[in-house]
């Protein structure tokens, strides 16, 4: 099964280079589960093996995917974070109670939660 999975980003890396990365890396960093970390590894070794690809190059589109995909999913948790919480998080156990402690918690210690 890991065979086929890294045959799968394999293929994904020789049809699209370093969009690949870019893609798989930005996805991930918004905060979907996804191959990026993976899909950087593969990339890196095919680099050093084939040199097809330039390790440079795979360091600049991993940076830029995940610098976009972090302000991407930051954009949608602060437009749309609480608002989704309020509505769906009853079914993963937030109560109104527990965002409102998640608030403060966050405006007074925000800083060191992200930091840490």
């Amino acid at each position: 099964m890991i065979h086929v999975a890294m045959s799968n980003l394999q293929q994904f890396l020789a049809t699209y280079g370093y969009w690949a990365v870019f893609f798989f890396v930005a996805i991930e960093s918004i905060g979907i589960p996804f191959p990026g970390e993976t899909m950087l590894l593969v990339a890196a070794i095919d680099a050093g093996k084939t040199h097809q690809l330039s390790i440079a190059l795979i360091i600049v589109a991993a940076t830029c995917g995940a610098i976009i995909g972090d302000n991407i999913g930051f954009w949608v948790g602060r437009e749309g974070g609480y608002r989704v919480l309020r509505r769906y998080g009853r079914y993963l156990g937030f109560d109104e109670r527990k965002v409102k402690v998640g608030i403060y918690l966050f405006r007074k210690h925000g800083g060191k939660f992200v930091f840490f």
